[in-house]
Parts: C-alpha cells; structure tokens; sequence
C-alpha cells in the first residue's frame, strides 16, 4: 500500500477530533434497508433512485471483519435518509477506505487529532478515505480522568466507541467525496469539529446535509452519470 500511503500526503479534507462522551455502540441498520429509500433532490420534480457506493477496506489494524462491518453499518444509517447505500466490494471505481493504526499526529494547524481524511487533487476529491483508529483511540482516551472514563470501561465497550468514532468519521469523510466539496459548515455532518453528543448518538436528524450541500449531491451524482 506505498502507492496509497504516498497519495495521502496531498492536499486533503479532514476530520478533526473533539473531546467526546462515550457510550456503547448500537448498530441497528442494515445497508439493505436504504435500496427501499429515495432521496429528493431540491428543485427535482422526482425523486433520485437509491444508489450504491462500493469501497474497498485496506484494514492495517487490529479491527475484525466484523468491526469493519460496524462501521459501514455506522456510516451508512447517517446516509440512509440521502438514498446511499455503501456496500463493500473490489469493483475498479470502488472507494478505497484505508483503517490505519499507526501512531497518530496532531494536526499542525490546530493541533487536534485528526479521525479522517480525504483525498483531493486539482481540486477535486478522489476516491481515497483514510481513517485513523490510534486517533480515536487518543481522543477517546483523553476525554476524560473520571473512574468512568474511556481506559475504565471494559474493552468490548471501548472498541464499540471507537467503531462509532470511525463510522462518523467515514461518513464526514464520505460526504466530502460525495459532494466533491472541500469545505465545511457550521453544523451538522460536514462540521469541522463534531461535537461530544454526535459521536455518542450519531443522529442522521442532527447530522444531515444542509440544503446546498443536498443539491451539490444531486449534481455531483448527474455528473458521475454522464462521465
């Protein structure tokens, strides 16, 4: 993976990590739920068919299958409402998703850990998301000192935060490449710095696309059709 580790040093839009309050995972939405969806686009007279986005997961960590699984279950349930279906195959325009666990660095702007990245070059986002699990694991782990803090909970729990840190986080990164968008906005999911609730209960009504970021998803998707 030297080819994709040399890409990731281009200019990209990340995810920064906040201090964040931890509860257990629960995933409870299946991809094959949102085929049954359709998401409007504004000022369409019909509504856009589901569609599906293929990635392909280079797991570099300790994470099973199963976690891996979790966290497209994750990220999926916040692009359900958006008629997105993310399925994991090896097809040639497939998205790759990089898990990392190497040692993670602040970013050098705002010195925040930094849970995801997208690739963009010219520009334009490619299909390249890299995902840091040592990253949440240091935001995780310092987010708190109390007896019920991050390193106190048993390790089954631990893990199930650190899957929801990196669904939310593939679904930022996600929605950059969607978009082709680079930029950020003031709430919801495409917010710079989430905050503590949204990685505790990543709600899809709270983490939603505003209104502009919805039409450059309809036109982002007419463009991959004509292409």
């Amino acid at each position: 993976m030297t080819t994709l580790n040399t890409i990731m040093q281009m200019t990209r839009g990340a995810l920064c990590g906040v201090v964040i309050a931890l509860a257990a995972l629960h995933v409870d939405v299946a991809a094959d739920a949102a085929r049954d969806r359709h998401a409007p686009c504004p000022g369409a007279a019909e509504a856009v068919a589901p569609r599906v986005e293929v990635v392909r997961v280079y797991n570099q960590s300790r994470l099973t299958d199963a976690s891996v699984a979790a966290i497209l279950q994750s990220a999926n349930r916040l692009w359900l409402p958006y008629g997105v279906v993310l399925e994991q195959g090896t097809t040639a325009d497939a998205i790759a998703v990089i898990i990392r666990a190497a040692p993670a660095r602040p970013d050098g702007k705002t010195g925040r850990m930094t849970l995801g990245t997208t690739l963009f070059t010219e520009g334009h986002a490619t299909p390249y998301i890299q995902l840091s699990l040592s990253a949440a694991e240091q935001v995780a782990a310092d987010a708190g000192t109390q007896g019920d803090g991050f390193l106190a909970r048993p390790g089954v729990q631990r893990d199930a935060v650190l899957l929801r840190m990196l669904g939310v986080a593939l679904a930022h990164e996600l929605g950059h490449y969607l978009l082709d968008f680079s930029g950020h906005s003031s709430d919801g999911l495409l917010k710079l710095s989430l905050r503590a609730r949204d990685f505790e209960y990543p709600d899809p009504a709270r983490l939603s696309l505003t209104g502009e970021q919805q039409a450059l998803l309809c036109r982002a998707a007419v463009a991959k059709e004509i292409r």
